[in-house]
């Protein structure tokens, strides 16, 4: 049965994606598996955790039927499988708002302490003050309509990042160029008014 359906009524989201994005290192996972075909000790080397405790969470993906094996190799007397996504690794804006609130809570956290780990890393290894990096925060007082056409720019910069990732895969793989390591986040949330306001 695809995912987002149930038996004799379609419905917008599947629980099982939910869990797939409601824990950081799963959410990570899915990540690199909608981008390339990747391993557990890949993954857990990107993440500075033991291969077991990320296999847990890869074993979790599998059972829940997100990802699927593309490939093994021997590695020292064992073998190292990789995994791909088969399910989208974000979520369309009427999915989004049919997850209950506490289960959108799970997957915004998880997500933003992927953001912190990306940024920690960045900073640890003096990666943020590269010239040709992007960073900026912008405060705004916007409608309803432009709230709208400010997440419609964001939803439409996802998808051109997308295909920009995809047009780079394709050149890395017709040359010997090797790929960047980049981290993009792509925010937009309301505050509380301030006091007195």
């Amino acid at each position: 049965m695809p995912l987002g359906q149930a038996k004799g009524k379609p419905r917008l989201f599947d629980e099982r994606l939910i869990d797939a994005f409601s824990h950081e290192t799963r959410a990570h996972a899915m990540g690199v598996f909608a981008v390339r075909p990747a391993s557990t000790k890949e993954l857990a080397g990107e993440l500075g955790q033991s291969v077991s405790a990320v296999w847990y969470h890869v074993d979790r993906l599998l059972k829940l039927g997100c990802i699927e094996q593309v490939a093994s190799k021997p590695r020292r007397g064992a073998r190292e499988r990789f995994f791909r996504a088969i399910v989208p690794h974000f979520f369309e804006d009427e999915v989004w708002e049919a997850i209950p609130q506490g289960k959108r809570y799970a997957i915004v956290t998880g997500i933003l302490r992927l953001i912190a780990g990306d940024l920690n890393e960045a900073i640890r290894t003096g990666r943020l003050d590269t010239v040709d990096n992007h960073l900026s925060r912008s405060m705004v007082n916007l409608d309803q309509l432009g709230w709208r056409e400010s997440k419609d720019l964001l939803d439409d910069t996802l998808e051109a990042l997308l295909s920009i990732r995809e047009r780079s895969m394709l050149r890395m793989a017709d040359s010997d160029e090797s790929s960047t390591r980049v981290a993009v986040a792509i925010m937009q949330f309301d505050l509380p008014p301030r006091p007195g306001s």
